[in-house]
C-alpha cells in the first residue's frame, strides 16, 4: 500500500512531502477554485509550468456547492484540473454540506466527469455516511470508495466496496494533515488516473476497461448499440436490473454499453 495526505488551502505540507507516496489537493471548495491550488501542485511539480505529472501519485479532489447544477460544478473543477486527466485521479468529496445534495446530485457530478474525461472518479465521505443502501447506485455505477473511518482497525468499514475501497483516511491525528492508505501499488494508482479503466475493482487485481454512456432525449437501443458497434441483446445483459424491457430506457439513465 501507498501512503499519502490530502490538503486545502487550510495546509501547509511542502517541507513534509518527502514523507509520503502520495497526495490528494483539493481543486474546488464552494467558493470556487481553491485559493492553494496552483501553489500546492507547483511546489509539487518543482516549477510553474502546470503540466501533469507522469512520475507521480496525486490527484484533485472537489467540494461542491449543491445549490448549483452538478453539470456546472463539475466543468468548473474540470476547467482546473481536467487537463491532467490520464495522470491524476480525481474525487467529489462528499460531506458535510454537500450532503444536502442528495445521491443523484452526487452521481450527477461523477457522471459528468466521466462523460468528460473517460475517467472514474471517486467519491469521498464517512464510512457511517456511504454504507447507507442509498450509495449502492454509486459503487453499482463502478465508481470508487475514498473513505474516511479513523480507526485503529486494519481495513475500514468501506460498505457497499467491502475490500475493493481504493484510499482510506484512516486518521486526522498528524498535525493538520490527513493521513491515508491507497489500496495497492504505484501502477495501480495510475491505473485509477486512466481513462476507460474501472475505479471499484481492487487495485490489486487486473482491471476491465468498461465504457457508460448517458441516455439522450430520442435515443433507443437500437440506435445506441449502432453508436458503439455492439448489439441491444449485448447491452442488456449489462445492464441487469436496469433494462428489463429492451423497448423501454429513460433519458439521463447511465448505462454500460460495452
Amino acid at each position: 500500500m501507498l501512503k499519502g495526505i490530502d490538503i486545502s488551502k487550510w495546509n501547509n505540507w511542502q517541507e513534509r512531502f518527502k514523507d509520503y507516496d502520495f497526495i490528494m489537493i483539493r481543486a474546488m471548495g464552494t467558493g470556487g477554485k481553491d485559493s492553494k491550488l496552483d501553489s500546492h501542485f507547483n511546489a509539487l511539480a518543482g516549477n510553474t509550468s502546470g503540466r501533469p505529472l507522469p512520475d507521480k501519485c496525486y490527484g484533485f479532489y472537489c467540494f461542491p456547492d449543491v445549490t448549483k447544477s452538478a453539470i456546472d460544478e463539475a466543468d468548473e473543477f474540470l476547467s482546473y484540473v481536467g487537463h491532467h486527466a490520464g495522470h491524476a485521479m480525481f474525487a467529489l468529496d462528499w460531506e458535510g454540506s454537500a450532503l444536502s445534495g442528495g445521491v443523484n446530485w452526487a452521481l450527477a457530478w461523477l457522471n459528468r466527469v466521466y462523460e468528460r474525461t473517460g475517467v472514474k472518479a471517486l467519491i469521498y465521505g464517512s464510512a457511517s455516511e456511504l454504507s447507507q443502501a442509498k450509495y449502492k447506485v454509486i459503487h453499482d455505477n463502478d465508481y470508487g470508495l475514498w473513505v474516511a473511518h479513523w480507526t485503529n482497525a486494519s481495513s475500514p468499514n468501506a460498505g457497499h466496496w467491502g475490500s475493493y475501497w481504493a484510499i482510506w483516511q484512516y486518521t486526522s491525528n498528524n498535525g493538520t494533515l490527513d493521513e491515508n492508505w491507497f489500496n495497492g501499488s504505484a501502477d495501480a494508482w495510475h491505473k485509477f488516473c486512466n481513462p476507460g479503466e474501472s475505479s471499484t475493482v481492487k487495485p490489486s487485481q487486473p482491471v476491465e476497461s468498461k465504457t457508460y454512456y448517458t441516455v439522450q432525449s430520442g435515443d433507443n437501443l437500437t440506435k445506441i448499440a449502432k453508436k458503439f458497434n455492439t448489439t441491444v441483446n449485448a447491452i442488456v445483459a449489462l445492464n441487469p436490473g436496469k433494462i428489463t424491457d429492451p423497448d423501454y430506457i429513460q433519458t439521463g439513465w447511465y448505462i454500460r454499453v460495452l
